[in-house]
């Protein structure tokens, strides 16, 4: 969904360089989300999994939030609902 929505709000000219931000930052999320889990480990050996679960819950509802009240729409998007004054 990401390319997508770079490709169709980018400018030419700047859109090869921005579709390999979001591959960028799925791979630090991963590598940040394992460290975090190895930190909560070493604080709460005894916990086991749960406080590693709901460590990921915080960010995750950042994203979500992000998502749903700060991302504009796309020009596709507005086009298809009729606002082509919108979509420019």
């Amino acid at each position: 969904v990401v390319p997508v929505y770079i490709a169709e709000t980018a400018q030419a000219s700047r859109r090869g360089a921005l579709a390999a931000i979001p591959q960028t930052f799925v791979s630090l999320g991963i590598f940040s989300a394992y460290l975090v889990s190895l930190l909560i480990a070493a604080v709460f050996p005894a916990a086991g999994w749960r406080p590693m679960m709901a460590a990921s819950l915080v960010p995750a509802a950042v994203h979500a939030a992000m998502v749903l009240w700060v991302l504009p729409e796309s020009p596709r998007w507005l086009l298809q609902r009729r606002r082509p004054a919108d979509a420019l």
